[in-house]
């Protein structure tokens, strides 16, 4: 999706304006504490190790660097690994790294289905923290059994019994919550790019969004927003740059899907919890929810 660092920023632009969208940051903040606080380290050498699944620009390091310093919490003795796809994400990532975290994170290009052929991933399982945040469970999911290559990938990297993976679901991707879909769905429609959007990063351009729709193909929703890169020169005279459409979605879940198939990579739910945000509108909005999985006691003994 994020193959021009022009959707890389408006994608920025997106997370920045909805406060929805960074609702999840005390999820994972207290993720982290508590696994931390749990795991002892052995040594000077040994390590906690936070890998980020899909990271995008690093939002989820971001404002965990920021609620950290806020909290007075340590973030010494941890690697923090973000993964993408996308080379131009990553350079996003690079460019904003927090700079309390800017000696822990290491940003890794890389498919989360090939997990185990990464060299950050080799020898015995050692990841004490693994998320995979945003809904992007959904992204993986949009093609054949995608998803659930991630999950054994997950599964094998993880530390034995103490590894947590955290999965975030979003209601609109998840088919037994619709009342709360169509909540999300209204929030979403108030869309902040129905006009002209300037670029911070590159001088002279603007984005000039298209009509949004959504769609859905069996088990597959996406939501397209075309997108015009305008190039204005010194009379102001435009040029099309570029012509995109930002599509988001993938894999509708059916209720209960997504623990059947952590199960059959190896993984056990250990807790489920429910993320609400508060926005403008006057009761809160329920985005998603957070599935944190261990694994089974018997995957590192046979």
């Amino acid at each position: 999706m994020y193959h021009s660092a022009y959707l890389a920023e408006l994608h920025d632009f997106f997370y920045d304006s909805f406060d929805s969208s960074n609702g999840d940051a005390n999820t994972y903040l207290d993720a982290y504490k508590e696994m931390r606080a749990g795991r002892p380290l052995n040594g000077p050498e040994d390590e906690f190790i936070f890998v980020d699944i899909a990271c995008g620009t690093g939002r989820v390091f971001r404002e965990l660097a920021n609620n950290l310093v806020q909290c007075g919490e340590p973030s010494d003795s941890t690697q923090f690994i973000g993964l993408d796809y996308s080379a131009h994400m990553l350079k996003r990532a690079i460019e904003r790294m927090p700079e309390s975290l800017s000696h822990s994170i290491k940003y890794v290009q890389g498919s989360a289905m090939e997990l185990s052929a990464m060299k950050e991933f080799q020898g015995p399982p050692t990841v004490d923290l693994m998320i995979i945040s945003g809904g992007s469970i959904t992204t993986l999911g949009g093609g054949s059994g995608q998803a659930e290559k991630f999950l054994a990938q997950a599964a094998g990297v993880l530390r034995p019994e103490t590894g947590r993976l955290l999965i975030s679901v979003l209601y609109m991707y998840d088919d037994s919550r619709k009342a709360e879909t169509a909540k999300m769905m209204e929030q979403m429609t108030e869309n902040p790019f129905s006009q002209d959007t300037k670029s911070v990063l590159f001088p002279g351009i603007l984005y000039r969004p298209g009509q949004e729709n959504c769609r859905q193909e069996g088990n597959l929703l996406y939501w397209d927003i075309p997108v015009e890169v305008i190039k204005k020169d010194e009379k102001g005279v435009e040029s099309v740059i570029e012509k995109d459409v930002a599509s988001v979605g993938g894999r509708v879940w059916q209720d209960g899907e997504v623990p059947l198939l952590a199960a059959a990579a190896g993984l056990e739910l250990v807790e489920t919890r429910f993320n609400s945000n508060e926005t403008a509108i006057p009761e809160p909005i329920v985005t998603g929810l957070d599935v944190s999985y261990t694994l089974d006691r018997d995957y590192g003994e046979g």
